[in-house]
């Protein structure tokens, strides 16, 4: 990677993964297909931007960021960032899909504790303990204190008022600036929350990079 002397801009993206052996993971649905466009979409609108997408993305479009660098799982993602904390980072986009859980052991059903080095046999029947993987987002404004920050809340269950809330829960939480809220329980299109609720909606993904670029530009 070229070295970073200018103002740039972050966006992370895709599914995070968790391994449980050499050839089993825990992962999610994610496309990584939102980051990829919303770093397109800055690229073009001429901003400098490095693009952090999972390694296991499964969408192939075209990433035209100026620094595409892969990571793997929550901890993997951190550590990146962390490498960028004392230059001149502008904004984090953090759209990634992280898992909330990391495996913590892995034994079989007699309590013998399996090796992870390997593959486990599936006539193991396995039991998988779990422990929480780090939040990555509590993290960012410590890092990039004076950027401007935006995390993602999708929800599958619920109302679209109680994910507003949530998206709001966020960012006093982590001292972000805006949440973005979406998923089944939200309904179509995506809303952009803040401090004190939903400060608009849009019904696609181009509106709601135009908003955020938007947003960002009044940021100081």
């Amino acid at each position: 990677m070229s070295r970073i002397t200018q103002p740039f801009i972050i966006v992370t993206g895709g599914p995070g993964y968790e391994e449980i052996d050499s050839v089993r993971r825990i992962t999610n649905f994610s496309t990584g297909k939102l980051a990829t466009t919303l770093a397109n979409f800055l690229t073009e609108a001429g901003c400098s931007v490095c693009s952090l997408i999972s390694d296991a993305a499964p969408y192939s479009g075209v990433n035209k960021a100026r620094w595409v660098i892969p990571f793997s799982n929550s901890k993997d993602i951190l550590e990146k960032l962390k490498k960028f904390e004392t230059k001149q980072v502008r904004a984090v986009f953090h759209a990634a899909a992280l898992s909330d859980f990391t495996v913590a052991k892995v034994e079989s059903r007699s309590g013998t504790k399996l090796s992870r080095t390997g593959k486990i046999l599936s006539t193991e029947s396995p039991i998988i303990y779990l422990k929480p993987s780090p939040k990555v987002i509590k993290h960012l404004r410590t890092l990039f204190p004076k950027a401007f920050l935006v995390g993602w809340k999708y929800e599958v269950t619920g109302k679209p008022m109680g994910v507003i809330q949530k998206g709001t829960q966020q960012i006093l939480l982590n001292k972000t600036d805006l949440c973005v809220v979406n998923g089944p329980a939200y309904g179509n299109g995506f809303g952009v929350v803040n401090d004190e609720g939903l400060a608009g909606h849009v019904s696609n993904d181009k509106a709601l990079f135009r908003i955020l670029l938007k947003n960002l530009s009044r940021h100081r």
